[in-house]
């Protein structure tokens, strides 16, 4: 393991790497203060897998030694595909752009030419990855604002479609209520006519003018039958 190098940008603050076996190990607590997780403990223990503990030199005290986790690049790539921090993508670009580059000139990697290949391919497929990773974000948001507005257009035509329904049976209800007043009134007509019809029989002195006044009313059921 070599000494620890510190690489630092004015938008993330300080990042501690060091190297063991041919690989990049990146300080934790750097990765996540500079990609804006509250709880770095949480972050480490949801996203990283590998994990290890090292010690480096106390901060405040160079005699001293502080044991702090670290993480490969695969775990730092996952902290930054999961922070909700906007300028995750920047960290990412500056980790790919400058730091890595910083640390294969300073020869933390070693010279094999067939390595720094490799690892120039593997760098350019994770910044694909990440690009796609990008866009499908803003995929994501700009669905979800459409099926925000979708639940809301769905939500005030359901309010709507209520509101009818219930106008609609109130109506049927008006409707059925005066169907039976005027079931009733013609009923009650009907009986009335024919409790006449009995008593002019049994009186046939007023059979003429009964006559005459069942042809008027019968007139007037008509004429205003037509109105």
């Amino acid at each position: 393991m070599t000494a620890i190098q510190t690489y630092t940008n004015a938008a993330f603050g300080s990042v501690r790497v060091l190297y063991e076996d041919g690989k990049p190990l990146f300080c934790g607590a750097d990765a996540c203060k500079a990609l804006g997780y509250s709880n770095q403990w949480d972050a480490l223990k949801r996203h990283c897998r590998y994990l290890v503990k090292r010690e480096v030199p106390n901060p405040q005290s160079a005699s001293k030694k502080v044991t702090m986790n670290f993480l490969p690049e695969g775990d730092l790539y996952r902290l930054i595909t999961h922070s909700k921090l906007p300028s995750a993508e920047k960290f990412e670009r500056w980790v790919f752009d400058e730091v890595l580059p910083a640390i294969r000139k300073s020869g933390m990697y070693g010279a094999d030419p067939a390595e720094l290949e490799r690892l120039r391919r593997s760098n350019q497929a994770l910044r694909d990855w990440f690009s796609l990773l990008a866009k499908r974000k803003q995929d994501l948001v700009d669905v979800q604002k459409d099926l925000e507005d979708v639940r809301k257009n769905r939500s005030e035509a359901k309010e709507r479609f209520m509101a009818a329904k219930a106008s609609y049976s109130k109506w049927c209800e008006l409707n059925r209520t005066f169907e039976g007043l005027v079931q009733r009134a013609q009923n009650d007509i009907n009986s009335y006519i024919d409790q006449i019809q009995i008593v002019a029989l049994a009186t046939p002195v007023l059979e003429e003018d009964l006559n005459t006044m069942l042809d008027d009313m019968a007139q007037q059921m008509l004429t205003s039958s037509k109105k």
